[in-house]
């Protein structure tokens, strides 16, 4: 980010909002790493469940199988939560940050 002499806008930051710049800087980078585990999670899950479903005949497939994809689906729920409540927050922190431009 820039200013209008091709300066860096953080030289003309409060030290408070350059904490709170930097903070919801890093948070977004959270954000962006945990999307990418869970677009790997759910193309992990979906590998899984093509390979367990090529049989069609389900009653063939070991339990096992079953609960693997669970547990993977149950990972990729608690990212997918992770992922809502860290959005719900940005949202906010963005929100604060124009207001106090």
């Amino acid at each position: 980010m820039a200013n209008g002499n091709g300066e860096p806008a953080v030289t003309y930051m409060k030290y408070g909002e350059l904490n709170r710049y930097t903070d919801v800087y890093l948070t977004q980078q959270a954000f962006t790493g945990l999307q990418e585990q869970a677009l790997n999670q759910m193309i992990n899950i979906g590998g899984m469940m093509e390979f367990t479903m090529k049989d069609r005949d389900l009653k063939k497939v070991p339990v096992e199988k079953f609960q693997a994809i669970a547990q993977e689906a149950y990972k990729d729920l608690i990212v997918h939560q992770t992922l809502e409540g860290i959005s719900t927050e940005l949202s906010q922190a963005y929100g604060d940050l124009l207001k106090s431009m």
